[in-house]
């Protein structure tokens, strides 16, 4: 079937074939969320069965609602497709510690196993909003320990008790000290907000029995001015193998980049890095104001580039808005740079751009992520969602409208998650709507007509259980594509699937998956070749270690006629490259000035094995094989 398929794809472009509303079906009422109500949804293992299941705030009196949380399984129809069932009475989750009282405030939550014990457990956070003026009822971030089927119980002395009240509005778990257990990130909002009084940072270590030690002014984070935050993410910035913290704040600062030192500890490097949500005014002067600063490589260039998004934005020609900010690489300091103009917004659209979240998602497995983005509604703003597909130049086209996805239904979709939740092989949308606050389930009818790979990573010994922070880098066809593994995106902490899921456009083979692990060696290890159109699970037994090389080479196989070579970064000048048969015969001389990459030129070499020979400024340094086809 899948043979078919990509025959009719490839006939698609002399078919004259657009982008049309089949692409993607409203499939709500058939999945068993028909009128739920949903502020913001989840998506997370929960039973450990290897189905997305989903965690909802229904976003319904939102500030006061004290049984806000609703849990959703993924379950079998019986009839062979896919239905999400109520579970929340089973779940417990949302018991409060005083059981006299039915129920909890929660506004924000992010799902990981905080104890190491293989299942997904619940860190359940706080917005007050104006926490001076709000009731004090006794509820405080709180850590749900799952036991492993969906039900969860609250960790007694969980860390946060001795903590003032925190008014939090982003959650970003990681392993800032790679000691294989997760720890947290809480962008918090303010004090007294009337009087500009902010809340610091908190900066917690995981313990690995779900409870948690404040690190905050030890780590460096919370020794300089507070900031308003709205939210936060994470992600390895300057490919130090070090997980960073990217902040959001609302209006009133810039921004913090805190660059994870390796020793524990973080250090401010906004303004070298150029991370700045104040470089330009948005709509009519108004200050930017950040929700989220969501990581990606969407331009394959193997380092790790941002999507701001953010809300008092304008369409001027001098005005800001939401932004691709592009990182330069290694080159150029891993400075990164506002591509104001690289996300066309069709019309029509609000002249108030109040952008609340996106995701980055490959919809039609292409080898290209594309945007989706969620908007919400500020005065004078009627937000909707907009997806932009990148193109093979990496520039992008918004095709929201093609698509049918400018209905009424969609109006203020300010919450936008993606998943394969039906396990066909293409990424699925979730939105949440404000305008009659409901989901909606959108089915990818048009991604299985590409091929697909994808990985659910069990971290190895020594690594935290969920892999957050490890890398997934996918050689294929003279590409490169990169992910790294992130649970708590944005703001109220956003959260997609944890599989690792990449489009292989119409490619028959992978070279190889090389994993980087979060771990204090940072080692890699390969697993060749692996099957396409299928998902992987994958543990330490899956993969062979790699010993640290100077040069890496793909695809391998090689069917074109360039070999890709990656070289590690070094003092040389010079490089030369000598390719030899089998029969020990050179084939091949190539010099070059020194660099990182090279695209090495095989047009006048047979198909055969080979070796490569690598020499620095005349000093060989080692060998690599490949075959070519």
């Amino acid at each position: 079937m899948k043979k078919l398929i990509l025959n009719f794809l490839i006939l698609l472009p002399a078919l004259g074939f657009a982008q049309e509303k089949w692409w993607f079906s409203n499939i709500t009422p058939s999945v068993g969320l028909d009128n739920v109500l949903g502020g913001k949804t989840y998506i997370s293992d929960i039973n450990g069965d290897q189905w997305p299941d989903l965690v909802v705030i229904s976003g319904t009196d939102y500030f006061n609602n004290e049984l806000p949380l609703s849990v959703w399984i993924n379950e079998d129809d019986g009839n062979g497709s896919r239905k999400f069932v109520d579970k929340t009475a089973f779940s417990d989750i949302n018991a409060n510690r005083d059981e006299s009282r039915n129920g909890r405030r929660t506004t924000a939550i992010a799902l990981a196993d905080i104890d190491n014990d293989g299942d997904k457990d619940i860190l359940a956070g706080i917005y007050f909003h104006r926490v001076e003026s709000s009731v004090d009822n006794g509820d405080r971030t709180e850590v749900l320990l799952n036991d492993g089927n969906g039900k969860f119980t609250i960790k007694e002395d969980n860390g946060f008790e001795d903590m003032p009240r925190l008014n939090t509005q982003g959650i970003s778990f990681l392993d800032f000290d790679k000691d294989g257990i997760l720890d947290v990130f809480l962008a918090n909002w303010s004090v007294d907000h009337t009087q500009n009084v902010f809340q610091h940072d908190a900066l917690l270590r995981g313990n690995g029995d779900g409870s948690f030690t404040d690190y905050s002014f030890a780590s460096g984070i919370s020794n300089t001015e507070a900031e308003p935050l709205y939210g936060c993410n994470v992600g390895d910035w300057n490919n130090d193998g070090n997980i960073d913290i990217f902040t959001a704040p609302y209006c009133r600062t810039g921004g913090r980049l805190w660059s994870n030192q390796g020793n524990s500890t973080f250090v401010d490097v906004s303004e070298n890095a150029n991370y700045d949500a104040q470089l330009m005014a948005g709509d009519n002067g108004q200050a930017l104001c950040m929700w989220a600063a969501y990581p990606c490589d969407y331009d394959n260039d193997e380092d790790l580039d941002l999507f701001f998004t953010m809300v008092h934005g304008g369409l001027g020609a001098t005005e800001g808005r939401s932004t691709i900010v592009q990182n330069q690489g290694e080159a150029n300091d891993f400075l990164l740079d506002w591509q104001i103009d690289l996300l066309p917004r069709d019309g029509p659209r609000p002249q108030h751009q109040a952008d609340y979240e996106a995701a980055w998602t490959d919809f039609n497995n292409d080898g290209l992520m594309d945007l989706l983005v969620g908007q919400g509604s500020y005065p004078g703003n009627n937000g909707r969602v907009y997806l932009f597909m990148q193109k093979e130049d990496h520039t992008f086209e918004d095709i929201t409208f093609e698509l049918g996805l400018n209905v009424p239904s969609y109006v203020e979709t300010s919450r936008v998650r993606t998943c394969d939740f039906d396990r066909d092989g293409d990424e699925d949308l979730i939105l949440s709507t404000k305008s009659n606050n409901q989901i909606q389930v959108l089915r990818n009818d048009i991604g299985n007509y590409n091929n697909f790979i994808a990985f659910e990573i069990s971290g190895p010994k020594g690594c935290n259980k969920d892999f957050v922070g490890g890398k997934v880098k996918l050689y294929h066809d003279g590409i490169v594509q990169t992910q790294e593994v992130y649970e708590g995106e944005g703001n109220a902490a956003g959260q997609n699937d944890l599989i690792v899921h990449f489009g292989l456009k119409q490619s028959t083979l992978v070279d190889s998956v090389v994993l980087i692990l979060p771990n204090h060696s940072n080692e890699k290890w390969v697993l060749n070749q692996p099957e396409i159109n299928k998902f992987h699970n994958l543990s330490d037994r899956s993969f062979v270690p790699i010993s640290e090389s100077y040069t890496t080479v793909y695809p391998n196989p090689v069917y074109e006629d360039y070999l890709q070579i990656s070289t590690h970064e070094g003092n040389y000048t010079n490089v030369e490259f000598r390719v030899y048969d089998r029969m020990g015969r050179m084939v091949l001389l190539h010099q070059d000035e020194y660099k990182v990459k090279y695209a090495l030129p095989l047009s006048g070499v047979e198909p055969g094995a080979y070796v490569v020979a690598v020499y620095f400024d005349g000093e060989y340094m080692e060998s690599q094989k490949f075959l070519k086809f």
